[in-house]
This record gives C-alpha cells, sequence and structure tokens, in this order.
C-alpha cells in the first residue's frame, strides 16, 4: 500500500528520498500503524502532533491504509 506523508518544522526522512522535499509518497506493508511509521522514519521518542486525513489522530496503533494522508508535525509555541 502507498501512503502520503508531509514533514513540517524541519523534520526530515532519515533515508534520501527524491521526491519533493517534506511531502513523499511511501510504500508500506499492510498492516502498518501509525507507531510503525513513526518508527521507520525514526522519530519516535520524539514529540508529536499526528494528522491523518485530516483529523488529529492520537490512537498510535491505528492501522493505515492504502492512500492515507498523514502529516507530522512538532509542537508549535509562539508568542
Amino acid at each position: 500500500m502507498r501512503i502520503k506523508v508531509k514533514l513540517f518544522g524541519g523534520l526530515k526522512l532519515p533515508f534520501k528520498h527524491q521526491e519533493n522535499v517534506g511531502e513523499y509518497w511511501i510504500t508500506l506493508e499492510k498492516d502498518y500503524t501509525i507507531e510503525n511509521l513513526i518508527n521507520l522514519l525514526s522519530l519516535s521518542g520524539k514529540p508529536l502532533i499526528i494528522v491523518v486525513n485530516g483529523f488529529i489522530c492520537n490512537d498510535l496503533q491505528k492501522k493505515l491504509e492504502d492512500g492515507d494522508f498523514v502529516s507530522l508535525f512538532p509542537p508549535i509555541a509562539g508568542g
């Protein structure tokens, strides 16, 4: 299955990729969870805001589906 991943706030893929910087199509095995994706991207242990198909998701065990659009943000603060 293929999902689209968009990274914000300086987050980067841990491996070479030739598509647009910050936005990637990634091919995954079936039954991949958000937690599996975060581990694949070497982002485990980092605080993240996770948005799947336009909705904030706090369930790391949510299974991803073909065509899902996952956005990952570091915590954002301002003043």
